[in-house]
């Protein structure tokens, strides 16, 4: 459970209240509300995406929004989103994402069906948070294939080394070089079986944007 507790930490303090009020107090409907608020923000940041970079593949909007959240945590020490990733067979995918995508087509999105591609339907001003984080990802990625962001998306260590299904924590996904994923998988386990002052310290270390890699 400690390490649950460490990895929600250091991903989003949003994912940690919904850990600590539905697991640790049972409170369900704030776990509703938080969800809401994820599934909120996950909008924004696919809304910002496709604002910025018009028409773009269902694959490839989901390997953009990754590295957006990896690019969020590393200028501002945590996930946009609050939300988890799962380890599906073509890389990790937030949570929600296809939820989002139902629920607007035809409202906010529209989806070329031969091609798979979706684009906005309706004007949409970003956050100036998320616009710069999106516009560095896009510099970096908007020219690239679907399947070279695949395979990009396939070497990160969390995704290599966890169970299909599972959840993974942004504060896993940034890592990018496998000695430095399996010292703080060590880590995590050490905090688990010793003491919790541990705790702070790779709080406070940990989660500063830098990036890790």
């Amino acid at each position: 459970m400690t390490r649950l507790w460490v990895l929600l930490a250091l991903s989003s303090p949003r994912a940690l209240l919904v850990y600590n009020l539905n697991v640790v107090e049972g409170g369900s409907s704030m776990w509703t509300i938080c969800n809401e608020e994820g599934r909120k923000r996950l909008k924004e940041l696919i809304w910002t995406i496709l604002k910025m970079v018009g028409s773009v593949s269902k694959v490839k909007l989901a390997k953009l929004v990754l590295f957006s959240e990896i690019e969020h945590f590393r200028k501002y020490g945590k996930s946009y989103t609050g939300l988890y990733f799962v380890k599906l067979k073509y890389g990790p995918v937030i949570a929600f994402f296809e939820y989002v995508l139902e629920e607007e087509e035809g409202k906010s999105l529209k989806v070329e069906k031969e091609k798979y591609k979706y684009s906005l339907l309706e004007d949409f001003s970003p956050p100036l948070e998320l616009s710069g984080v999106v516009e560095d990802v896009l510099n970096k990625y908007k020219d690239k294939s679907d399947s070279y962001l695949s395979e990009l998306s396939h070497r990160l260590p969390a995704w290599k080394y966890s169970e299909e299904h599972e959840p993974i924590y942004i504060a896993e996904l940034v890592i990018e070089e496998e000695d430095k994923y399996w010292l703080f998988v060590d880590v995590m386990e050490d905090v688990e079986e010793e003491d919790e002052s541990m705790i702070a310290q790779i709080l406070k270390d940990l989660p500063t944007g830098k990036r890790m890699a």
